[in-house]
């Protein structure tokens, strides 16, 4: 049976045209490609000299290997290449030159047909998939505007005793200020956890009372920002402590507002959920916090600007995840950044190191719904 498929008949998602027959082609023996040409999609930056076309549906009832791609070192690398369309006299426009040859088939009740159109690197080219850029704990810690870096995955710089899943955070330093040495105010350690879906860590505060402190001798900058990733507690009938420092005093206030202490709690316009993974970011200036809360189960944000309090810098006792007024059992403190700017470029930064220490790199797209690509074929698909 002769079959003649065109890109405007087929379904598109993700660089795969895709054609459901109405019913099986039962008893399948050889399939032959006549003509083929394609057209690239005209936002192509760069095209190559020769297209491969292939199937995946095609090249799983195919009854033996039918086409290597030889690589360095004498590998032989079966792929699901069909045909080479070559370039014609106009830039982009390719066609198939010669017949490639019958492929068996193996016995089978072929439903749908695939095709899509590679490059001979291999690169789909009506889709596009992209990571994002890493941001690295080592890059963070060697920032000329770094104040605090505290890393609970650094095996350098935490304390730990007990076995998995059963340990217990003695001590955590700084990644760049070895005066930084958070340690529990009490017992013999705090819940060491996983945190996010990307192998991280945090401390579980899961006693009331319980918090790190650290009694450094070190003064707050005036102008920074702080980016933490915190879990909510699993409720809000009692004020949680995010962080409890001199000019940053974080608070959940009893309720659900975010909020800030300078001699009383004061709340933001923010409702922060119960039991729920957030990213924080606060920002510092002469006058206001300037907060972003995000999400990291829907990444919704949420923004808000306040006063800040006007509090002084001050040495001594830095808590998280408490305070000796306010406990915050049942929430979850992970890796934390203090930053002397408040620059969009430099906390974004911060804010994607901490996303991709949650949940790891994500990729772009493009060409995901729809191409600008055209192509034609001709086959034939015998049966028994």
């Amino acid at each position: 049976m002769r079959f003649l498929l065109s890109h405007g008949n087929a379904t598109y998602a993700n660089g795969i045209f895709t054609f459901a027959l109405d019913s099986r082609l039962r008893n399948v023996t050889h399939l032959r490609f006549r003509k083929a040409s394609y057209v690239v999609d005209p936002t192509l930056s760069v095209v190559p000299n020769i297209v491969y076309l292939r199937s995946r549906a095609l090249n799983t009832i195919a009854a033996n290997t039918h086409t290597v791609i030889l690589k360095e070192n004498k590998h032989q690398n079966a792929t699901d290449v069909f045909g080479i369309l070559e370039e014609t006299h106009t830039v982009g426009r390719y066609r198939m030159i010669e017949d490639p040859r019958t492929v068996p088939l193996a016995y089978s009740h072929l439903r749908n047909l695939d095709f899509y159109f590679t490059d001979p690197a291999g690169n789909n080219l009506s889709f596009t998939e992209t990571d994002e850029d890493a941001v690295t704990a080592a890059q963070i810690a060697v920032r000329s505007d770094l104040f605090l870096f505290l890393n609970y995955s650094d095996e350098t710089k935490v304390v730990i005793t007990g076995s998995p899943p059963a340990e217990l955070l003695i001590s955590i330093e700084a990644v760049n200020d070895s005066t930084f040495e958070f340690i529990p105010n009490s017992g013999s350690g705090i819940a060491y956890e996983n945190f996010g879906t990307n192998g991280g860590k945090c401390v579980d505060f899961n006693n009331d009372w319980v918090r790190l402190n650290d009694s450094s001798t070190v003064g707050e900058p005036d102008t920074g920002t702080l980016s933490l990733l915190f879990k909510s507690q699993p409720n809000s009938t009692d004020t949680q402590v995010i962080v409890d420092w001199y000019r940053w005093r974080i608070y959940v206030n009893a309720g659900g507002k975010l909020a800030w202490y300078d001699g009383e709690i004061n709340e933001t316009d923010i409702t922060v959920s119960n039991s729920t993974d957030y990213l924080l970011s606060v920002r510092r200036d002469d006058g206001d916090f300037m907060w972003r809360l995000e999400n990291l189960g829907d990444n919704t944000v949420a923004t808000d600007t306040t006063s800040n309090g006007g509090n002084s810098a001050g040495t001594g006792l830095f808590d998280i995840g408490g305070s000796s007024t306010y406990s915050a059992a049942g929430s979850e403190s992970s890796n934390l950044v203090v930053i002397t700017s408040i620059a969009d470029a430099d906390v974004l930064t911060i804010e994607t190191y901490l996303k991709q220490y949650y949940r790891g790199l994500v990729s772009s797209s493009s060409g995901g719904a729809s191409t600008d690509a055209t192509w034609f074929a001709e086959i034939d698909i015998n049966t028994r």
